[in-house]
């Protein structure tokens, strides 16, 4: 049983890009999130969801996703944060801070992501 997000606001993003490809690494694909759906083919914005509530939003150009939006929590997503998420963030460029509630608020966490550089503390 994982330890799970109650709450993710996102605080930040700068020019966020990930490579699309780094959320399908981990063999085991049963946690790897769906394709991407593309939801305005003119600006080639697309929604990618996992289950567990995860949804991000973005600019997909050459395999690389220019996050807009990013929100994820639910069952699982522990599990998603630490196997799926967090590797993909170490390929990406750019900046992303966000406030984790865990667990209803057993822990809150201060998340950011500077040019793939991880820095996590506890609030």
């Amino acid at each position: 049983m994982s330890y799970n997000i109650t709450k993710w606001k996102t605080k930040t993003i700068e020019n966020l890009i990930i490579p699309l490809s780094s959320f399908y690494v981990r063999k085991r694909t049963d946690w790897h999130p769906d394709a991407p759906v593309i939801v305005d083919l003119e600006t080639m914005t697309v929604l990618i969801v996992g289950g567990y509530e995860l949804e991000l939003t973005g600019i997909l150009k050459d395999g690389m996703l220019t996050v807009t939006k990013f929100n994820m929590s639910g069952d699982g997503s522990g599990t998603f944060f630490g196997r799926i998420l967090i590797p993909a963030l170490k390929q990406s460029t750019g900046y992303l801070e966000a406030i984790l509630v865990w667990e209803g608020g057993d822990s809150i966490e201060h998340l950011i992501c500077d040019n793939g550089i991880i820095t996590k503390q506890s609030l």
